[in-house]
């Protein structure tokens, strides 16, 4: 999590490197979405999958309620229609891929994690086109079913090349390769990261005060999603409770970035990449809490259910 953390920084200490790989933005989304699906444990997902409500009523929450209640929001308050797209793009999305990785270093339900992102790649075709372009109209530079085939695609192309190394790496070779796919995750999220800050730097040197405003609310919208989420299912069990608000606060917009080619309103851009600080350095900051929330919550020994 350090190694990954650092990226961000790397990234603006060297916006030549972040305007070079910009480019590559959504390989890495491709390649952390097939690394992702080929790690899954089929089994534990379907157990998860099998008792639907909790996901059904979290990624409802997440996914369709958030915006709606966004699109409120833009109806009482004048908002940079850039900023509101963006806004909009960070709340149709699904947790991101890492999620169900932090969760386990946080002590939280990585399991149920893993599920709420499975189904909310599949739903995110059709929350991301429909409720961006119902919110905001004209706002998107394609058209929604578009926008829906190009998720489909991303989406359906990773999971084709998971099933296909899933196949290769069967058994004893699956557990020799598991080394190798956690370089892989933490380089291909580190170049993410570097990517994503292309543009920051000249922002934080043009418009310092603005920039460092824009960051302080990602990480309050971040930490308030999650507060208020964990809070509304609290009655679910702590874990599972601060599962939900985790994966709620910490969201993969590089999905709809990817599926658009990155030709966004350099604002939406902006926001897209100040949103990753939270996303990175939140687990690192979370940890001693949730630990010990964790923990106070456990059942006494030999009362484990």
């Amino acid at each position: 999590p350090a190694a990954i953390a650092a990226s961000i920084f790397i990234g603006l200490a060297m916006p030549a490197l972040a305007d070079l790989v910009r480019p590559v933005l959504p390989v890495t989304v491709f390649c952390l979405l097939t690394i992702a699906m080929t790690r899954i444990d089929i089994g534990a997902a379907r157990n998860q999958i099998e008792r639907p409500a909790p996901l059904v009523f979290g990624l409802g929450w997440m996914m369709i309620a958030t915006p709606l209640i966004m699109g409120v929001i833009f109806l009482l308050i004048d908002v940079n229609p850039a900023y509101a797209l963006g806004l909009l793009l960070l709340g149709t999305t699904p947790p991101t891929v890492s999620s169900p990785a932090m969760s386990h270093m946080l002590r939280l339900d990585g399991t149920f994690s893993l599920a709420l992102l499975l189904i909310g790649m599949v739903i995110t075709p059709f929350t991301v086109p429909t409720l961006t372009g119902y919110i905001l109209n004209s706002e998107l530079e394609i058209s929604s079913s578009a926008l829906a085939l190009r998720l489909f695609s991303l989406i359906g192309g990773a999971s084709i090349a998971a099933f296909l190394l899933r196949r290769l790496l069967k058994g004893e070779r699956r557990t020799q390769a598991e080394p190798y796919f956690d370089f892989a995750n933490v380089f291909v999220m580190g170049l993410f990261a570097v990517a994503a800050m292309d543009g920051v730097t000249d922002a934080l040197i043009a418009n310092t005060w603005n920039t460092l405003a824009l960051i302080g609310f990602a990480f309050a919208l971040s930490f308030g999603m999650l507060a208020l989420t964990a809070t509304l299912f609290w009655r679910l069990g702590p874990a599972r409770a601060l599962t939900i608000g985790f994966s709620s606060g910490n969201r993969n917009m590089a999905l709809a970035i990817s599926a658009l080619a990155g030709n966004v309103h350099p604002d939406t851009w902006l926001f897209f990449a100040v949103v990753q600080f939270p996303i990175y350095l939140t687990p690192l900051m979370l940890r001693p809490i949730t630990t010990r929330i964790i923990a106070r919550h456990a059942p006494p020994p030999g009362q484990e259910t």
